[in-house]
């Protein structure tokens, strides 16, 4: 038997950034900020990477109870590989519906995500853009649940 540690940063060179923005209103929705910098490898060799993002993500679904979920990969630099497309799509926690989802992009990650507009969420330039679009579906989900309970 052999005993060993282990650091989700072995599988990737990325770092990330996760924050919430809180709505306000009835019912106040809230959406997870997941932000990744660095250099996310070419082909197979992001898969690594896939893996470290759709580790944070799944750890901050787990313990945020949030309504809609944005990536923010400005300051990651992104070619190419197809094994990111899959960690984009968030589930809710009853697992039957997706999560509202955006990414913020720039020219360090423009490019390699043009090419695949139909595989991944919604593109904007900033993150208030981004939120804006998912604010609304958001509060939607939460209306249509309070009213359904009450």
């Amino acid at each position: 038997m052999e005993i060993r540690d282990f650091d989700l940063h072995t599988l990737s060179a990325l770092s990330y950034r996760m924050r919430t923005c809180e709505f306000g209103g009835t019912w106040n929705p809230t959406a997870l900020i997941l932000e990744f910098s660095g250099v996310y490898g070419w082909g197979s060799q992001g898969n690594g990477d896939a893996d470290f993002i759709a580790a944070i993500k799944a750890a901050a679904l787990e313990v945020l109870h949030v309504e809609a979920v944005v990536f923010d990969f400005r300051e990651m630099s992104y070619e190419w590989g197809n094994r990111i497309w899959e960690v984009l799509h968030c589930r809710r926690p009853d697992g039957d519906t997706s999560l509202p989802v955006a990414m913020v992009i720039s020219d360090e990650c423009r490019p390699g995500f043009a090419g695949c507009t139909k595989m991944v969420p919604p593109m904007f330039e900033s993150l208030e853009q981004a939120l804006r679009f998912v604010e609304g579906p958001s509060r939607e989900y939460l209306t249509d649940l309070m009213h359904g309970i009450d």
